[in-house]
């Protein structure tokens, strides 16, 4: 059934269940080359046979279909034979239908074929959409939108399919060194990511992390918020994660840079906490100004009631935030000398958490890092999303908008020098804004708020300076976790993602084809696959950077 679907349904090396399959029959590997390691690149051009014996599960659901279908009163062989007896006919499928409805006696009339033909294009055009690859994340069209209809159909449709086969081998790619061979070797769940099947559509996915955040408020009792005032008179706030009595017992903290606009208590964020708080780390979460949903980190002296109407010169946050970053890092260091701290960046606080590592470099107070899908540029990345999800794009200016409520209006912008000041540079192109849309929201609001003129050029001015840099700098061991089917970051950024691991031989990226932005659901029942390849990566970097520390110590003794 496998291999007939996916030659029917255009399998092969072009599609992901044709990939699948071939991956499952060669088995997926690991092997660096000597500029890189590139991991699950097979030709994923054979269609395995289906009578292998390493297909034993795809022969069981052949056999099941095959016995539905003689055993049913009128199987698909019947039809087939019928039109082929009356292939002469000038219309053949007039008389299409089941005569097992004469028998029942139904009152109404039974569907004609015609009905039964578009049921058939409509789930064949669904399973499609469903093994594209790269996959759909657009819908701004009316194309667009009828497609995400069709691939949510497809996905819930294929569920079985899905649940049947083994998981997918992460593309994982790294110099070739022996400290990175033994970090990958050290780190089992990145031979292999399961997508739940039936969360394998990130729509879907959104929907139930969003259920997930719903009942986020009896976890409040874990968090312990520590706020740090900032030079300019803002507040950072610093999460402690405490939902164990031994937390003084820890002898590793975790420091995480939270999502856009997100709290502690966001699932993501929360899960990655419950995970390591439950192997022993103490962890913080930094909360930016202004930030968090289920709690807030409201800055002091704004009220935006107009009762009451105050604000302040203190900035809003930042997409770059260096300075707010350090201080909290600082923080943490001074507060726990001698303790080792790593990092986990999701989304934004993964663009920070790289902006950190490759600022400090060997001088990072960050022993080792993992950034989850944190988008290359952030100009691109925000004109795309405006371009394919005009809809997710403006529930993101929302939440921006309710955290500059909370937060202060910054200085006043400086003034533009005229009208010859405001033009672009040569060769500059200006930023494609949706109406009401995140580059919007930034050239109306952050820009200006940040210090920057509103002008075209000073909302370049404005992303050169929250540009994140790349991993050339970056002196710790850092993983970067990505996935094709991210929807907020492009395909093609992805692929320039995967490309850092060039630039430094202490990073390693690992890119999945499913799984969605700062999520990946594994197994039956949804497990966050992003938590425990994080631990088990940090775990090994810590033991390699004290080995080496001890060699290090022993050659200069």
């Amino acid at each position: 059934l496998g291999p007939i679907l996916s030659l029917t349904l255009g399998g092969g090396p072009e599609t992901e269940l044709g990939s699948a399959l071939s991956a499952g029959c060669r088995g997926g590997h690991m092997e660096p080359d000597s500029a890189a390691s590139k991991s699950g690149q097979g030709d994923g051009a054979a269609i395995p046979s289906l009578f292998r014996k390493d297909r034993l599960r795809l022969q069981c659901v052949g056999l099941v279909c095959l016995a539905f279908s003689i055993s049913s009163r009128v199987s698909v062989f019947d039809h087939l034979g019928a039109l082929t007896a009356r292939a002469s006919a000038p219309f053949p499928l007039d008389s299409f239908g089941l005569p097992i409805f004469d028998d029942v006696g139904l009152p109404f009339e039974p569907p004609s074929w015609a009905v039964y033909a578009a049921l058939a294009a409509f789930v064949l055009a669904a399973c499609r959409e469903s093994l594209r690859f790269p996959r759909l994340a657009a819908h701004a069209t009316t194309v667009e939108a009828v497609r995400t209809l069709l691939l949510l159909a497809g996905d819930l449709l294929l569920v079985p399919i899905f649940l049947l086969l083994g998981p997918e081998v992460p593309d994982v790619r790294f110099l070739d060194t022996e400290r990175n061979k033994r970090l990958v070797a050290q780190c089992p769940s990145l031979a292999g990511f399961k997508q739940s099947a039936w969360l394998r559509n990130s729509n879907l996915a959104f929907l139930v992390l969003m259920l997930f955040d719903a009942g986020a408020e009896k976890y409040r009792k874990f968090v312990r918020r520590e706020l740090l005032p900032t030079p300019d008179g803002g507040v950072v706030a610093l999460d402690w994660w405490e939902d164990r009595p031994d937390m003084d017992k820890s002898t590793k903290i975790l420091f995480i840079g939270s999502t856009f606009t997100g709290d502690t208590l966001a699932t993501p964020t929360r899960r990655v906490c419950q995970h390591f708080s439950a192997l022993g780390w103490r962890v913080a979460v930094m909360v930016k100004r202004g930030c968090g949903r289920s709690m807030p980190n409201d800055q002091p002296g704004v009220c935006r009631d107009p009762k009451c109407f105050a604000t302040t010169s203190a900035k809003p946050w930042c997409l770059a935030g260096p300075d707010d970053f350090e201080l909290a890092v600082d923080h943490v260091a001074n507060k726990f000398p001698g303790v080792p701290i790593c990092g986990v960046g999701l989304s934004t606080g993964g663009g920070q958490l790289r902006g950190y590592l490759n600022k400090f470099g060997e001088k990072s107070k960050i022993a080792a890092g993992v950034i989850v899908d944190a988008a290359p540029t952030w100009r691109e990345a925000l004109e795309s999303l405006d371009r394919r999800l005009p809809l997710i794009t403006k529930a993101l200016v929302l939440a921006c908008r309710d955290s500059f409520l909370i937060s202060g209006d910054g200085p006043p912008a400086p003034d533009a020098g005229g009208e010859e000041a405001g033009k672009l540079p040569a060769g500059e192109t200006e930023v494609t804004a949706l109406p009401g849309g995140l580059v919007s929201f930034v050239c109306d609001e952050m820009a200006p708020k940040n210090g920057f003129p509103r002008t075209p050029a000073g909302v370049l001015d404005y992303f050169a300076h929250v540009q994140p840099p790349t991993s050339a700098r970056c002196a710790v061991p850092c993983l970067e976790l990505m996935t094709f089917d991210d929807q907020l970051i492009e395909a093609g950024q992805v692929e320039v993602l995967q490309e850092y691991h060039k630039l430094s031989p202490n990073v390693i990226t690992a890119a999945t084809k499913q799984g969605t932005h700062v999520v990946r659901w594994d197994g039956l029942r949804p497990r966050c696959w992003v938590s425990r390849v994080s631990s088990e990566f940090l775990e090994s970097a810590l033991e390699a950077v004290r080995a080496e520390g001890a060699q290090a110590q022993e050659s200069e003794k």
